[in-house]
């Protein structure tokens, strides 16, 4: 994912978490914010409690892949928070929970 759609700074985390809309899945939690910047910026929290530091990666990566399909499709900030169930269920369900929050919120480019 390219780095203009990203969120890489603690307090974007925090303004969104805090002011952003919750949806919540079985598998993470989505926060949505609009933003003035019209493309779409992802953050993606995984806990330590998820595993060690290769699992968490693998986690991300996942998310990654399925959130480049919305960067074109999709405007504003989302922070996708990872719940320990993500571990034990498949990459599939992992994509039609974060289907589920990209559904929910976001503006739709024309």
């Amino acid at each position: 994912m390219k780095r203009a759609h990203r969120i890489l700074k603690n307090d974007d985390y925090q303004i969104i978490i805090k002011s952003g809309k919750l949806t919540k899945t079985s598998l993470c939690y989505g926060y949505y914010r609009p933003n003035e910047l019209q493309t779409l910026r992802v953050g993606i929290a995984v806990s330590k409690k998820i595993g060690n530091a290769v699992t968490r990666n693998k986690v991300k990566r996942q998310i990654k892949a399925i959130a480049r399909s919305y960067v074109k499709t999709h405007v504003g900030d989302f922070v996708i928070v990872a719940k320990k169930g993500v571990l034990t269920n498949t990459f599939h369900d992992l994509e039609i929970a974060i289907m589920k929050i990209f559904a929910e919120n976001g503006e739709k480019h024309e």
